[in-house]
């Protein structure tokens, strides 16, 4: 008996703070922010320029663009304050690249539009 009364204490005390911790961030705390820079030949470079880390980080396409037109851009990723994620987005004349991405994080409560520059001049071979 003596262990139960410890125990139930402990493990809702733990599930409390636990909850906490998996809220959205309300106003006025730090939050990740992002950008999009455009690189030669069709890559992209998706920087977090807000002050905390950004984890589970998904990018989203749109409707009218197909994500197997993208490389080396991880389903779910985790960037910290400066970091970055390099990737490759194809348009096609059937298939556009999209004018902004809908970025999506744990810190965020919605999600977050990033404009789409228009893409570099590609390298001269």
């Amino acid at each position: 008996m003596i262990e139960m009364a410890v125990l139930v204490p402990a493990v809702a005390t733990a599930f409390w703070f636990g909850r906490r911790s998996a809220l959205p961030r309300r106003g006025g705390e730090p939050a990740p922010a992002f950008r999009l820079e455009a690189q030669p030949q069709q890559w992209y470079r998706l920087t977090n320029t807000g002050p905390v880390l950004a984890t589970g980080v998904r990018v989203d396409f749109g409707d009218r663009y197909d994500r197997a037109l993208t490389r080396r851009l991880p389903d779910v990723l985790d960037l910290g304050p400066g970091e970055s994620v390099t990737f490759l987005m194809l348009g096609t004349w059937a298939t556009p690249r999209p004018a902004e991405l809908r970025v999506s994080c744990a810190e965020l409560p919605k999600l977050a539009l990033v404009p789409v520059p228009e893409g570099s001049e590609p390298l001269a071979s």
